[in-house]
This record gives C-alpha cells, sequence and structure tokens, in this order.
C-alpha cells in the first residue's frame, strides 16, 4: 500500500485498506478498492480517533458520535445510538465505550471464515 502524501495526526490498519487522518480531523483511506468500498465511501465528517476493520472503518467525533463506512455484510455500519468515549473496529464487528460506561457492539462477532 502506498499512503497518501501530507500531514496526518492518526494512522490505523486494516486487513485490505488503511486510513490516516490529518490535522484537521478529515480521513483519508486507501488500499482495498478491489475488495471494499472503504477508501471509496470515506466520509467528510471531521473525526477526533479512528479505527479500520476488515472491510469497514469508524471515526469518533469530538462530540462523542461513531460514524461508520465500508461494506455492511454483517451490520458493520449499524452504530447503535449512543454518545461514546472510545471505538474500536475489529474484523465484522465494532465495540464502543458510552459515556455513561456501557459497551456496545455491533457487526457480528460470530463470523466463521471457510477458506
Amino acid at each position: 500500500l502506498q499512503p497518501p502524501g501530507g500531514a496526518f495526526s492518526q494512522v490505523d490498519v486494516g486487513t485490505s485498506a488503511a486510513c490516516a487522518l490529518d490535522p484537521d480531523g478529515r480521513v483519508t483511506c486507501w488500499g482495498g478498492e478491489t475488495v471494499n468500498p472503504i477508501s471509496t465511501s470515506a466520509p467528510s465528517t471531521r473525526f477526533s480517533f479512528l479505527t479500520v476493520g476488515t472491510w469497514h472503518a469508524c471515526g469518533l467525533t469530538d462530540d462523542g458520535v461513531v460514524e461508520c463506512w465500508g461494506n455492511d455484510l454483517n451490520g458493520e455500519l449499524d452504530v447503535p445510538d449512543a454518545t461514546f468515549e472510545q471505538v474500536h473496529a475489529g474484523h465484522h464487528a465494532t465495540c464502543g465505550v458510552t459515556d455513561d460506561e456501557r459497551l456496545l457492539c455491533w457487526g457480528t462477532l460470530d463470523f466463521e471464515w471457510v477458506p
């Protein structure tokens, strides 16, 4: 993967794509175009944190809003209505800690890989 040029404040790498935040909180993603739409569907939202899973990515705003993009094969984009303090994307699921200290997960943790 060839990263883009420019200044960045954070980066995360998933299975088939990577994303980075510029100093203004704008996300840039690259890689994975033939497998998933992470790099082609990145939102213009300003994020304070981002996380990349297998075929999806999520960003956390300063206001605690989580927005996810990419493939939604197993509910990866179905973010619960809550305000979050933390978020982390995994293989086909994402979990976050809410501002009232609850743990919420979406997507599937039961994915079975059959080669």
